[in-house]
């Protein structure tokens, strides 16, 4: 028994390698990163239609009214709105109620437009990590040694 493990011993000697601690691995697969075309895409699309909405809306404004506002994107129809709220006379309904409903329509052209502006800058910020389809790896087991190739074909 004692001779098997010197005969041991001595083959590892051997055969070992000539591996030290300061050897370094291969670095790691590069990961590369494309915008999130989708959320681009659709945010600039929001953004767009609605801001072309609004300059339509401001171009036949006479100079000096408060719908020349529209022209500033995402405030521009904020702006608005809180002007036509604070216009609305309550006296008489058919008018204030005509008033309001407008208002509430800049509103929501103004959240379209932030979140259309929102959607294209989260697109950008927040990449999607593409990985190499295809990995080479070492391979090691009983009895074998190599390289071992996974991915997706």
């Amino acid at each position: 028994m004692k001779n098997f493990v010197v005969a041991c011993a001595l083959g590892a000697l051997l055969f070992a390698g000539s591996a030290r601690a300061d050897d370094t691995l291969a670095p790691p697969p590069v990961v590369k990163t494309h915008p999130r075309t989708g959320l681009v895409a659709g945010g600039a699309s929001l953004f767009a239609t609605t801001y072309l909405a609004s300059v339509f809306g401001a171009v036949g404004a006479d100079p000096g009214s408060p719908y020349e506002a529209l022209y500033a994107p995402i405030v521009g129809p904020f702006y608005v709105a809180g002007h036509t709220f604070a216009t609305t006379s309550s006296s008489d309904f058919a008018g204030g109620l005509l008033e309001d409903t407008v208002g509430v329509l800049f509103l929501i052209d103004g959240l379209a437009q932030l979140g259309g502006a929102a959607m294209m800058i989260a697109g950008f910020a927040l990449p999607r990590k593409i990985e190499p389809a295809v990995r080479v790896s070492p391979l090691v087991g009983r009895g074998m040694t190599g390289l071992g190739l996974t991915g997706a074909f």
